[in-house]
């Protein structure tokens, strides 16, 4: 089995001018779309407007790198892909947190404990199977009142088999049990709410079976 490693966030090369942008938000205000890489002048909905889905047992998540009109785009789209693999993170630290905070009701753990097995379960480094979908940009005019400016919006869509997300969250969680810093029952008690972090899956059931068969053996 792969060892994993402790993570916060993915760091991102600095570019100079540029700003990733928030997630959740619409499309940035323009004056006018000028120029996109697929030749419709339309930015894809999976970049500000749906930056996180499921599809045929993948999950897909945006990252998103804004920069100057005046910089190479390919300098935004290196960065929009780390950017991506850093938003996967994120978003299943955000997840995980919210779940053990709930299992936690009756426990009483310290956060310092928690925060460690959300750290190691988000260690998108540790996934082989991380791989970019889609990437582009959208070259804009806009409207800065007494000039305008362009800018180049680059942003590059990732997917990993949830199935790999769902075992390392679990190794996890198995591995914090084992090294008592966790008890069985608290385990248990986040066994029964799997459902609720990528939604209903038999893939979810049965990664955390395959966690509980590894300590067995």
């Amino acid at each position: 089995m792969k060892t994993l490693g402790l993570i916060t966030l993915i760091a991102l090369p600095i570019v100079a001018g540029c700003s990733s942008k928030n997630f959740g938000g619409a499309t940035p205000s323009a004056q006018k779309v000028i120029y996109t890489t697929d030749g419709s002048r339309e930015i894809p909905e999976w970049v500000y407007e749906k930056p996180f889905f499921e599809k045929e047992n993948r999950v897909f998540i945006s990252g998103v790198v804004d920069i100057d009109g005046n910089q190479n785009p390919s300098r935004g789209l290196t960065a929009a892909d780390l950017q991506a693999r850093a938003e996967l993170a994120k978003t299943i630290q955000a997840r995980l947190s919210a779940k053990l905070q709930f299992a936690n009701e009756g426990f009483g753990y310290d956060e310092q404990v928690l925060n460690q097995i959300v750290s190691m379960a988000s260690d998108v480094n540790s996934l082989n199977n991380v791989r970019i979908e889609k990437r582009g940009y959208a070259q804009l005019l806009l409207d800065q009142g007494s000039y305008q400016q362009t800018r180049f919006s680059c942003y590059s869509l990732a997917s990993v088999p949830r199935s790999d997300l769902q075992r390392m969250i679990a190794n996890a969680i198995r591995q914090a049990e084992q090294g008592g810093k966790i008890s069985p029952s608290f385990r248990k008690k986040i066994d029964q709410e799997w459902d609720r972090f990528f939604g209903s899956s038999d893939t979810q059931t049965e990664a955390v079976q395959a966690a509980k068969t590894e300590t067995a053996e």
